[in-house]
């Protein structure tokens, strides 16, 4: 009597051979996708030398930005001096502050025009 043989050996062959065929297109598209997202990243020049606190990016040539700086060399008491700043066309500009007992903490908007 003969016993057949399944072909577990060229099963297991083609299983190995379909995932590591998986594996390199996953891959691939991880890389590709990575390497597309990294290329969109830009650098922007910050409108103070030291002291931004704050950020708000609407597109690739327009945002606001808010800075703060100490001025006193204590703080008995701190003193600090806050700037508003916009970007347009690529350019940074300072805001007039808002009026005493307003609060700059915090930026965040939707629209250059609506901060």
């Amino acid at each position: 009597m003969r016993i057949k043989q399944r072909p577990t050996h060229r099963l297991r062959a083609a299983l190995y051979t379909l995932g590591a065929l998986l594996l390199a297109l996953v891959t691939g598209l991880t890389t590709a996708t990575q390497s597309h997202a990294a290329t969109g990243w830009q650098p922007v020049p910050p409108p103070a030398p030291a002291g931004l606190s704050s950020y708000v990016p609407f597109d690739a040539t327009s945002a606001v930005a808010r800075s703060t700086v100490q001025t006193t060399s204590t703080c008995l008491p701190c003193e600090y001096e806050h700037t508003l700043w916009t970007r347009q066309a690529g350019t940074w500009r300072s805001l007039p502050m808002p009026p005493d007992g307003a609060s700059t903490d915090v930026l965040t908007g939707t629209a250059r025009d609506d901060v």
